[in-house]
């Protein structure tokens, strides 16, 4: 919310204002005493900027948001690549890992979030700051960088990275960690049952799934993508019983699939019906599954 007690704009300010820290655009969050009047910052808009010093400042700012960047993801890395040479269950370590990134980008809101890197805790409005940032790159939203501050401004906690910096570095670890590290061949899979080359796995919901090994897939796919119960179990339900091999049985509606989700696996479904969520990345996950067991399901 803008202090109504802030300094107004007077005329029209240039890149060199901006850049000594005269002036602060009302995008970013600035850091003061908002008690002490005297300390209060000139408050402007794009409007009250020189026309011929707006793409300076809007490629400043975009220099220092990648800097920034390009300043803490080294550190994230290097941390988690400590963790996983010494981990006996580096696979495990990678799968908790890439959880907790895609909670913090897609999850639901939750009151405190912790992240055990750096030590610093995020409410509600700074969680709402990144799931927007994210939520801007997933519907083709223009990236711009309005609430990037001078490096020599004064009102600005150089103490604590901003939450659109955090979020960029959150999707790029993200992304590291699945094209990257995944890709290492270091981790092993372990499926959540056991599954024998021939030998097909318990099916103990036999109503629902069509056979042991489509039980398989979505618990493997529970596990791995389920961070959203709503869409992420309604993109499962589709992909399987869409599926040519029918893992889901045509019999079992919406309905039927939400009570059994409710009740066997606690899930927080409030619709009476699923809807298919898609991304990228489970698509990706749910082909990787069905090639493993296609020897078995296409027989």
């Amino acid at each position: 919310m803008i202090n109504m007690k802030m300094m107004k704009a007077t005329k029209k300010y240039s890149f060199k204002d901006w850049w000594s820290g005269n002036i602060i655009l009302i995008y970013s969050k600035p850091n003061y005493d908002a008690k002490n009047e005297a300390e209060a910052p000139i408050w402007v808009t794009w409007d009250d900027i020189i026309d011929s010093d707006i793409p300076k400042i809007k490629e400043k700012q975009k220099s220092i948001f990648e800097e920034e960047v390009n300043k803490h993801l080294p550190e994230w890395k290097k941390h988690f690549l400590k963790r996983f040479d010494k981990s006996e269950l580096p696979d495990i370590l990678l799968n908790d890992e890439l959880n907790k990134f895609a909670k913090i980008m897609f999850g639901p809101m939750q009151d405190i979030l912790e992240n055990n890197k750096d030590g610093l805790y995020f409410d509600n409005n700074h969680i709402s700051e990144i799931k927007n940032f994210m939520n801007d790159k997933i519907n083709g939203a223009s990236s711009d960088f309005d609430f990037v501050q001078s490096r020599i401004c004064l009102y600005q906690n150089k103490d604590k990275i901003s939450d659109q910096i955090y979020a960029q570095c959150c999707w790029e670890y993200f992304k590291w960690l699945e094209e990257e590290v995944s890709n290492s061949g270091l981790q092993k899979e372990i499926p959540l049952l056991q599954v024998e080359e021939d030998k097909e796995p318990e099916n103990l919901f036999p109503k629902i799934f069509k056979h042991g090994y489509a039980y398989q897939i979505f618990l493997e796919l529970k596990n791995e993508i389920v961070i959203n119960d709503s869409a992420d179990y309604g993109f499962i339900y589709y992909k399987m019983k869409d599926s040519e091999f029918h893992l889901i049985h045509n019999n079992v509606s919406h309905t039927t699939f939400i009570k059994f989700l409710k009740k066997e696996y606690s899930a927080k479904i409030e619709s009476h019906r699923l809807f298919k969520f898609s991304t990228p990345l489970k698509e990706n996950l749910y082909k990787i599954k069905l090639e493993k067991f296609l020897p078995h399901i296409s027989k």
